[in-house]
């Protein structure tokens, strides 16, 4: 299902079948669109993305994608899975081996360098404006370096820019970021690449119609989202905490969390 069909498939279920007569305009639609597949994915932990993560003998932290929810599967070079493990479980199950056997996660502040001319920058560097009225961060999708000025920015989410033989994508400002630590530190045997599978935070981008970024089973979930918007801005609040209640119960989110969102 793209952004439209989802779209057109909440004016079905609200029985709007005149655009131009509708309570709701096609461009608040695409914004709901948006916002709702970030809050799926955040209660409920449902888009899925895979990154490589080169681990280097002796080093033991890796920062993780800024987009990190919480991991599914850590998987070694070895095709082994890393076992996630608490805090105040480290000296429990700490072993001086050199293979990972266990992972745990730490959450810091997040704080993007200040992007620069003619600098050099990797692919991942996450990098924010001089400019105080910009308020994204500006991941390197493409490394490279810097151009000689400054770039014009844009302020879409997932738009992008070339910045010299850089590549900038623009998302919203993360103030935390994850880092993984790996029991044992790694040796030579045990370093290369592993695959994290995670739980990430989904952006909308603009006004496009894109395939909506998760399985199909979820996308009358996100119809669901759509039509709790649309009652809520028609002030039928009964209908909005009945579509809402819906639209939570299928995410697993507690029912005593479904009206938060009608307030």
């Amino acid at each position: 299902m793209t952004k439209l069909e989802a779209i057109e498939e909440a004016r079905r279920v609200i029985a709007e079948t005149t655009i131009s007569l509708s309570y709701v305009t096609n461009t608040e639609l695409r914004l709901w669109v948006n916002e709702g597949v970030k809050d799926m994915s955040i209660k409920g932990r449902i888009y899925e993305k895979a990154k490589t993560i080169a681990v280097v003998n002796g080093t033991a932290s890796y920062t993780l994608p800024w987009d990190f929810l919480e991991p599914k599967a850590f998987i070694t070079v070895g095709g082994g899975n890393l076992l996630f493990i608490e805090q105040n479980m480290i000296g429990s199950v700490y072993l001086v081996t050199g293979k990972p056997i266990h992972f745990t996660l730490f959450q810091g502040t997040n704080s993007p360098a200040v992007r620069a001319n003619l600098t050099v920058y990797a692919t991942g560097t996450l990098l924010i404006s001089s400019s105080t009225s910009l308020k994204h961060v500006y991941e390197v999708t493409t490394g490279g370096t810097s151009g000689v000025s400054v770039p014009t920015y844009p302020t879409g989410i997932g738009e992008r820019v070339d910045d010299g033989s850089c590549v900038l994508t623009t998302w919203e400002y993360s103030p935390k970021i994850f880092t993984a630590t790996l029991y044992d530190t790694p040796s030579v045997t045990y370093a290369g690449n592993y695959i994290l599978n995670y739980y990430a935070m989904a952006q909308g981008v603009g006004y496009n119609d894109d395939p909506l970024p998760f399985l199909p089973e979820w996308h009358h979930t996100l119809v669901k989202y759509l039509c709790f918007k649309w009652a809520v801005k028609a002030k039928n609040i009964s209908l909005a905490k009945g579509f809402y209640t819906d639209y939570a119960s299928s995410l697993g989110v507690e029912q005593e969390e479904s009206t938060k969102g009608t307030d």
